[in-house]
């Protein structure tokens, strides 16, 4: 490897470049006159996610939204991540999920699913103790599948299982997507152990010091209402009323004639 292929593989700045110029992320130094990069996170309200439980281990904010998004490797913490995923198939279900992770008191989160690239419109995730690998995150399967079981059923958790809607995940589907399958993953042969060690120290990530205050969970709920009458989730009626969505519209093409032929047709 010559000068300029060296520089490349340590160059932190290009990734992010775009950032830098257009001032969303600040380049500042320290008391002690050490440089460093602040990054705001995003704004809470937005989400998505009503969030469950304490103690959560992960960086995401730093690992996905940072190191996997610009730099493209996969943290040595996201190694180590393990999930139970469980897809609600309605807003009756995902309401449900959230008040059973809330029970549970297990870092867990349920929520809509806004992403484009991944199937079904509401998603619930536990997730197991980084330092526990593997056979912790199949421990906490079998934890979350009981207490499923004992709500909806065994028949149904066990069609959930076989249809893919309920699984043990490792790490991220973005990272999926763009590494491969996860078995396959090796931090050491990946940009990680060159890269880590400078941006763990070089970029501060502002961090909400709170949990999801009351005023955020009811709008997020409110938005995950919005979202089932959006999609036509027909269970959204049972949690509002009426009048707080718009009526079905007065339709006129009823008396048209080669529509009343049709509509004799489809009675044969």
């Amino acid at each position: 490897m010559k000068l300029y292929e060296q520089l490349v593989s340590e160059d932190i700045i290009s990734p992010i470049r775009s950032q830098l110029d257009s001032r969303t992320w600040m380049l500042s130094v320290d008391e002690k006159g050490e440089p460093f990069i602040l990054i705001p996170r995003d704004n809470a309200c937005n989400s998505p996610w009503l969030l469950s439980g304490k103690g959560f281990d992960r960086q995401c904010p730093r690992w996905l939204d940072v190191y996997w998004t610009f730099y493209r490797f996969i943290s040595k913490g996201c190694h180590s991540c393990f999930k139970v995923v469980f897809k609600p198939q309605n807003l009756a279900q995902a309401i449900k999920i959230h008040e059973i992770q809330n029970s549970m008191d297990l870092v867990s989160k349920c929520g809509m699913e806004r992403r484009d690239y991944t199937r079904g419109e509401w998603n619930a995730f536990w997730y197991a103790p980084l330092d526990q690998g593997v056979d912790g995150g199949r421990q906490l399967f079998r934890k979350v599948r009981k207490v499923l079981t004992a709500e909806f059923g065994e028949k149904f958790i066990k069609m959930m299982i076989r249809a893919g809607a309920m699984i043990l995940k490792h790490g991220c589907t973005e990272m999926e997507m763009g590494m491969g399958p996860s078995s396959k993953w090796d931090y050491e042969k990946g940009r990680g152990p060159v890269l880590e060690p400078i941006l763990d120290k070089l970029l501060v990530i502002e961090e909400l010091k709170l949990s999801q205050p009351a005023f955020v969970k009811r709008h997020i709920m409110a938005n995950w209402i919005e979202w089932a009458y959006k999609i036509g989730d027909p269970t959204w009626s049972a949690y509002c009323e009426p009048s707080s969505f718009p009526a079905k519209p007065d339709t006129y093409h009823e008396d048209i004639p080669e529509l009343i032929v049709v509509a004799s047709e489809v009675k044969e």
